[in-house]
C-alpha cells in the first residue's frame, strides 16, 4: 500500500501550533483527550470554591466588623443612660428641696453679715505664702463666691494657686472658708510642685515648664533663668515679682496629682464638704499636706489661730455667741428628733389602718365570689328543672299520640303500607 502522506517532509521534532499549520495545511490539531478535559473542570472547580472561599471570609470580616461597631454603640449608649439615670440615685422629696433652698438662703445671710464685719475690720497680713485650693463646684457656690473665685483665679474645681497673706486675701478667704483648703508650703515643696506640675502661659497657651528655655525667654530681663529662681521668688520675693511670677503660671490642677476620676465633682454628685474629704484622703499621694479651710483654722487655738491674724479673730464670734449658738443649735436637734418621733407615730397608725383596710377588701372580696358562685348554683338548679319538665312534657305527647293510633286501629283496622318491601338475600348453595 502506497503512504498517504509520501508528499510530505518529516517534520522536525518539536514545533508550534502555527508553524504546525503553516508545514501540513491539512493537518488538524488532535483532540483533547477526556483525562485533560477532567482535569480542566477540576481546575475550574476548584478556582471557583477559592473564590466562593475567599468572598465569605471578606463577608465574615465584614459582618465580624459591623458587629463590632454595633456592641461599641450599643455600650456607649448605655454608659450615657447609667451617666443621666443612675439607678444608685435616692428618690428626694419636695421637702428635701425646701430645706435646702432655706438652708442656701440662711447662708446667704449669714456670708453677708460676715463680709460686712470683716470689711469694718483693719486686717494686718505679712509676706508669708499661702497655696489655696478650690474644692466646690459652680453649682455648690453662691454668686459672691463665684466673683472671689473668679478673682482669686480659681475657675474651675480642683485648682490651686500661691497667694500672698495680705489683708485683702484674707478677707476673701475668710469668705470662701467652706469651698477651699489651705496650706502653708515650704520652699522645696513649691520647687517639687513647680516642676512636676508647672505650666506657663504663653501666648495664651497652657505650655509645660519642661525646660528652663520659656523661663528664660519671658524672664531674661529680671534675672530668671530656672524654676529655682521661680521658687524663691515665690516665696521670698517683692510683691511685683511675685505677681509676675503667678500670672505668668498656670493654675494648678490638682486632680491630675492624684490620677483619679473620682476626684470630679460631677453634676449631681457629692456636696463641697464631702469632695473635700474626699481630697484629704487622697492627699497623701501629694507633696503638700492639706488643712483645714481657714475659718476653721482661726476657731482653733495655738500656732494656726496665731498665723490667723488678732485682727481677724475679731470678726469671729464670742465664746457668749457660739455658746447661744449651740444651745439653738441643740434645741434644734431636739425638735427635729421630736417631729421624727410623732411623724413615726402617724405613720404607724397609718399603717395600722392600711392593714384594716385591706382586711376589709379582702372580705369583701371574698364575699363577692361566694355570691357569683350561689348564683350560679341556683342558675344551674332552674336549668335543669326545665330540662326535666320538658322532658315530661315530650312523654305525654308521645303517649297521646300513641293512644290516638290504637283507637283509630280498632275503628278502621290496621293501614297498608306503600312502601316496597326488599327481596330476601339468596343463601349460597353449600355442596
Amino acid at each position: 500500500m502506497a503512504d498517504d502522506t509520501s508528499g510530505l517532509s518529516v517534520p522536525p521534532k518539536k514545533l508550534s501550533h502555527s508553524e504546525l499549520k503553516e508545514y501540513a495545511p491539512g493537518l488538524q490539531p488532535r483532540k483533547m483527550t477526556a483525562k485533560y478535559e477532567k482535569q480542566k473542570e477540576t481546575l475550574l472547580r476548584d478556582r471557583k470554591s477559592i473564590q466562593q472561599l475567599h468572598k465569605q471570609r471578606v463577608h465574615r470580616g465584614q459582618s465580624a466588623a459591623t458587629q463590632k461597631y454595633e456592641s461599641r454603640m450599643e455600650r456607649k449608649k448605655i454608659d450615657r443612660e447609667k451617666k443621666l439615670y443612675p439607678r444608685n440615685r435616692e428618690w428626694k422629696d419636695a421637702d428635701y428641696f425646701i430645706d435646702q433652698y432655706l438652708k442656701r438662703e440662711a447662708q446667704m445671710k449669714t456670708e453677708r453679715v460676715r463680709a460686712r464685719k470683716i470689711q469694718n475690720v483693719e486686717v494686718k497680713g505679712n509676706d508669708e505664702v499661702m497655696f489655696v485650693a478650690r474644692v466646690a463646684a459652680d453649682f455648690e457656690c453662691s454668686p459672691k463666691v463665684q466673683k472671689i473665685f473668679r478673682e482669686l483665679r480659681l475657675y474651675k474645681p480642683y485648682t490651686a494657686v500661691f497667694l500672698r497673706r495680705s489683708g485683702e486675701n484674707l478677707k476673701k478667704l475668710a469668705l470662701v472658708r467652706r469651698q477651699i483648703r489651705v496650706v502653708k508650703p515650704i520652699r522645696q515643696q513649691v520647687e517639687d510642685l513647680i516642676r512636676t506640675r508647672g505650666f506657663a502661659k504663653v501666648d495664651k497657651q497652657r505650655v509645660a515648664l519642661s525646660s528652663n528655655q520659656v523661663i528664660e525667654e519671658r524672664f531674661g530681663e529680671h534675672g530668671f533663668v530656672c524654676i529655682e529662681d521661680l521658687a524663691d521668688t515665690l516665696m521670698k520675693g517683692d510683691e511685683e515679682k511675685f505677681n509676675l511670677v503667678t500670672h505668668f503660671m498656670w493654675p494648678f490642677k490638682i486632680d491630675e496629682a492624684f490620677n483619679d476620676q473620682s476626684n470630679k465633682v460631677p453634676g449631681v454628685g457629692r456636696s463641697a464638704a464631702d469632695s473635700g474629704r474626699h481630697l484629704q484622703d487622697k492627699v497623701e499621694q501629694f507633696p503638700f499636706r492639706f488643712m483645714d479651710s481657714l475659718m476653721e483654722q482661726a476657731c482653733r487655738r495655738g500656732k494656726s489661730r496665731h498665723w490667723m491674724g488678732p485682727e481677724l479673730i475679731k470678726a469671729l464670734p464670742s465664746k457668749k455667741e457660739a455658746k447661744f449658738l449651740m444651745k439653738v443649735k441643740r434645741k434644734k436637734v431636739a425638735l427635729k428628733a421630736k417631729e421624727r418621733k410623732i411623724q413615726a407615730k402617724f405613720d404607724a397608725i397609718a399603717e395600722t389602718d392600711r392593714k384594716v383596710a385591706r382586711k376589709l377588701r379582702r372580705e369583701h372580696k371574698q364575699q363577692r365570689e361566694e355570691k357569683k358562685a350561689a348564683a350560679l348554683a341556683s342558675k344551674n338548679k332552674s336549668w335543669k328543672v326545665a330540662m326535666k319538665k320538658s322532658a315530661k312534657a315530650k312523654e305525654k305527647k308521645e303517649a297521646k299520640r300513641r293512644g290516638e293510633d290504637r283507637r283509630l286501629i280498632a275503628m278502621y283496622g290496621k293501614k297498608k303500607s306503600t312502601a316496597k318491601k326488599r327481596p330476601p338475600k339468596k343463601q349460597s348453595k353449600v355442596e
